[in-house]
């Protein structure tokens, strides 16, 4: 049987077909549906499978090269069109079952920054990059309601692709993690420990013979060192007469001593 195309589809809608598993065809739920209108099916693969278009039972088309698209009309004529090209209009592209996979939008009547997705050579990183008319240009990507966005990270790197920050699986089974958070005008903002365990550590230390260094506003009367033991109330210390920068003993054996190691 071959596999059907939900319509209505939109205009200009590109389906892929893979045809990596075998011989692959499909047909048009209801042709008349789509009535003047141009839907456009990409074979993905170059297994040299055919990929067939049947209207009525009959094949039409038959698309055998990778890249190779055909143009489909409710009439059950096709045309083949070759490789899409940099002007083509795509607002949708489904997937093989028909479902909805990318929908493209406009942001306006004369949108002028855009999104490049390029591939790689053996070795190299595929790269998803903003271009356009602007010379700095943020990449925003949005959730639904209460959703996320799940990066799967190794490093984060700075403007000059500096490392900044790299991310180490503790293990193949983890349950706890660290969780930064902002604040409102006059709360502080925090990086805490959370997870499936009661009581996790949080661990600090400097690289082989490095220390841990507490950063204090260089103010008359120093700032204050705010040590919270359990659930009771912070102890808050004010430290006189300090440098910015605090690395001294002492603090590293008080806070060892109620069992944050650093």
């Amino acid at each position: 049987m071959p596999q059907t195309i939900p319509t209505p589809l939109r205009p200009e809608t590109l389906v892929f077909v893979d045809t990596n598993d075998g011989e692959e065809s499909f047909e048009l739920s209801d042709p008349t549906q789509v009535e003047g209108q141009n839907i456009r099916v990409l074979k993905v693969d170059d297994s040299g499978n055919a990929a067939n278009y049947v209207y009525n039972g009959t094949t039409i088309a038959t698309l055998f090269r990778k890249g190779e698209i055909a143009h489909l009309f409710a009439t059950g004529g096709a045309w083949f069109g070759g490789q899409p090209t940099r002007d083509d209009v795509i607002p949708r592209i489904l997937d093989e079952t028909g479902a909805v996979a990318l929908e493209i939008q406009s942001a306006g009547p004369e949108p002028v920054n855009y999104l490049v997705l390029k591939n790689a050579e053996a070795g190299g990183t595929p790269s998803l990059v903003a271009s356009g008319e602007d010379t700095n240009i943020d990449i925003s990507l949005t959730p639904k309601g209460t959703g996320g966005v799940i990066l799967y990270l190794k490093y984060i790197v700075d403007f000059f692709t500096n490392k900044v920050m790299e991310f180490v699986p503790g293990g193949p089974n983890c349950v706890n993690n660290l969780v930064a958070t902002n604040s409102i005008t006059g709360s502080p903002v925090s990086l805490y420990a959370d997870g499936a365990d009661n009581d996790i550590q949080l661990t600090l230390r400097g690289k082989n013979g490095g220390g841990v260094d507490l950063s204090l506003p260089a103010t008359a009367g120093g700032g204050p060192l705010v040590i919270s033991v359990g659930a009771g109330a912070p102890d808050t210390s004010s430290i006189a007469d300090v440098p910015t920068k605090i690395v001294f003993d002492a603090i590293i054996q008080d806070l060892t001593d109620i069992g944050v190691y650093v």
